[in-house]
């Protein structure tokens, strides 16, 4: 049957992409009673031919809005395994609609929107489905009016590898913190040709591969990905171990910082400035400073202390240390407006 190509090669299959908006759902309006009958119509002809297929739903939003919240409510838990939501927005870390301007703090965190999505999931049958970030991208080449801005702010041909390189780390390291059982970025190379979806067509399409699409050369992003994998592949968030950062803030923004322990053990302190890269288009790029300092316990600070930079790849003796009682901290670090790494040599491989 159609299965036998797919059998050995397709464990998970998510059904429809981002029915919830009318860009992919027609020609009726998007209405989450329909896609749950879509879901449990074709996850049952999947089923039947791969018994041990995991089914997923999906939606374009990173939270749970009425449209979510209402395939839930209907029984949408018991039709699928998995849940992919879509997390795009200018500033991974914080969570709003895509073109909101809104500075990251608390009450709009994307981690702990996360866990309201985890909580109503669970409220609904759902303690068994997994949470997936299924699809989020930030383009090195952007169309006028693209999307991430408000009308007429983004101008056709502006252009950054590095700002898509640092964005990159920063949605894969927040997905982390918040949960996800796999994440994802759109996408490989970009499309070198017509795009359409229902109510429009690009011929250019915003550039969002970690690969050029004419060319195939690897962009920043690219590296910056193999970078983050040869520290991160196995690592989770430990939130027993506490990190303080100074300054607090920075332009505006409340520095992140964060332990994350990998399979084997060995931690890794991450921090940031999480600034809007928007703003780099439009003259207002965040300048980096060198007095930054990082405090964490004793019992776990690092020995021989080094800095991993995730966007280059380089590592650098830390010689500013200050051994206290219960605490070590580490001075005069460079604060820049994507994730570097504070762990021990020994704990690094080089190549």
């Amino acid at each position: 049957g159609w299965a036998d190509g797919y059998r050995m090669k397709v464990t998970h299959w998510e059904i429809w992409n981002e029915p919830n908006i009318p860009s992919f759902w027609q020609p009726k309006s998007p209405n989450a009673a329909d896609y749950l009958e879509l879901v449990k119509l074709t996850g049952g002809i999947i089923r039947e031919e791969i018994p041990d297929a995991k089914i997923g739903g999906c939606t374009s939003s990173s939270g749970l809005a009425e449209w979510g919240q209402a395939f839930f409510k209907l029984g949408g838990a018991k039709a699928i395994d998995f849940w992919c939501c879509h997390a795009y927005g200018r500033v991974p870390e914080a969570y709003r609609h895509s073109q909101a301007v809104a500075r990251v703090d608390p009450k709009r965190s994307f981690v702990v929107a996360q866990r309201a999505v985890r909580k109503i999931i669970d409220e609904n049958g759902g303690r068994h489905v997994e949470i997936w970030q299924g699809e989020a991208g930030y383009p090195s080449w952007f169309h006028k009016d693209h999307w991430l801005f408000l009308k007429g702010v983004c101008q056709h041909g502006w252009q950054s590898q590095a700002n898509q390189a640092k964005w990159l780390l920063r949605r894969f390291l927040t997905d982390r913190r918040a949960g996800f059982a796999r994440t994802s970025f759109y996408q490989a190379a970009d499309i070198s040709r017509l795009y359409s979806m229902a109510t429009i067509t690009r011929p250019h399409p915003a550039e969002h591969g970690v690969l050029n699409g004419w060319t195939y050369e690897p962009k920043m992003s690219y590296f910056a990905l193999g970078h983050y994998n040869a520290l991160f592949a196995t690592a989770r968030v430990d939130e027993t171990v506490s990190v303080k950062v100074t300054p607090e803030t920075d332009v505006d923004c409340p520095v992140q910082a964060v332990a994350f322990r990998t399979a084997a053990g060995a931690l890794r302190f991450v921090y940031y400035v999480p600034t809007d890269y928007g703003e780099t288009y439009v003259g207002k790029g965040y300048a980096a400073r060198t007095d930054a300092t990082l405090t964490v316990p004793a019992a776990v600070a690092p020995k021989a202390p080094v800095l991993v930079d995730l966007l280059r790849g380089g590592v650098y003796a830390v010689k500013g240390v200050e051994a206290g009682e219960k605490t070590v901290t580490y001075t005069s670090l460079p604060l820049v407006d994507y994730p570097l790494v504070l762990a021990d040599r020994t704990q690094i491989v080089l190549k």
